[in-house]
């Protein structure tokens, strides 16, 4: 059976889903906060610490964004202390992004307070749910990459 926009019932069921529960998720994040810390703060000060000294380039395309709108977001957390820049010897127009000991300590302590309202979310899956649920979102990960 197909509905009125020409996508199966089934896909279409499924694609409310997705919708309705990204959008909970986001409110969730957005509404409740974290410490004064949103969901993309997040995402970006763990990716710098993951990635090593990651370019400012690198952070934007991380984050989908054009790199002018990065550098306003890392401005901020080099003002609070919680990132540093690291120009190069040679070429100082070379700038790499680094946490100081304060953003690691914030990462680590807002993470944990994002983690766990992540676990209340998933709270009443099985471990065969929890199991099934994490190797379907790898699945969408992995097919969003083709």
């Amino acid at each position: 059976m197909r509905t009125s926009n020409g996508v199966g019932t089934e896909k279409s069921e499924l694609m409310s889903l997705l919708f309705s529960t990204m959008k909970i998720i986001k409110e969730n994040f957005k509404s409740q906060g974290v410490g004064g810390i949103s969901f993309g703060q997040i995402k970006t000060l763990n990716f710098i610490e993951a990635k090593n000294n990651p370019s400012m380039k690198e952070v934007a395309d991380e984050l989908g964004v054009t790199p002018p709108s990065a550098t306003s977001l890392i401005d901020s957390f080099v003002l609070h202390g919680l990132v540093k820049r690291l120009y190069g010897k040679e070429d100082r127009r070379t700038v790499k992004l680094a946490l100081t000991t304060k953003g690691k300590s914030y990462l680590n302590e807002h993470y944990k307070d994002m983690a766990k309202k992540m676990e209340n979310l998933i709270s009443n899956l099985n471990k065969e749910q929890t199991k099934n649920f994490k190797e379907i979102l790898e699945i969408l990960l992995k097919n969003s990459k083709k």
